[in-house]
């Protein structure tokens, strides 16, 4: 009986080290939960605050674990002319301080084609980057909202990558 309490104590601990993302995705889960996840829970029809619906994807690492789950617009070109991503990128920033995430810059509500802005959880453990990208003679603006766990290094390298 002491052995199945100790046993019990360390699972529910093991669980506890999995670190949830966005609703349902938790980092660490495997291919199959995160499938189970996506399936049993609407997230192709994810609403931002006024912003049009998003979809939601998760993002592998190497042992094939999640370390990612991303949002973007959910329309046939998988982006959104100039003016409806500047509508999108000012509804998403509204909701990210509104869930108590605060913005890495000062002026993180300043609308720009090509920039990422980063955001922290309240509690330092998380960092949403808000991706706004458009290339040369394209009216299409590709637009992403990510989840990931903190690391500041890794998230000022992806700024200084992302910022033209």
């Amino acid at each position: 009986m002491k052995n199945l309490i100790i046993a019990v104590l360390i699972l529910s601990s093991l669980k506890g080290f999995s670190q949830q993302l966005f609703n349902g995705l938790s980092v660490g889960m495997t291919k199959k939960e995160a499938k189970a996840e996506l399936k049993a829970n609407d997230y192709k029809s994810i609403e931002l605050g006024n912003a049009k619906y998003f979809k939601a994807g998760v993002a592998y690492d190497d042992n094939k674990k999640v370390n990612r789950v991303w949002l973007k617009p959910n329309s046939i070109t998988n982006g959104l002319f100039e003016a409806e991503a500047e509508v999108f990128f000012k509804e998403v920033i509204f909701v990210l301080v509104q869930k108590g995430y605060t913005a890495d810059v000062l002026n993180s509500n300043t609308y720009s084609s090509n920039t990422t802005q980063l955001f922290y959880s309240s509690d330092g453990s998380k960092s949403c980057t808000v991706e706004v990208i458009s290339f040369d003679n394209d009216p299409i603006i590709r637009f992403f909202v990510n989840f990931r766990p903190f690391d500041k290094e890794a998230e000022n390298n992806k700024l200084a990558a992302n910022n033209f």
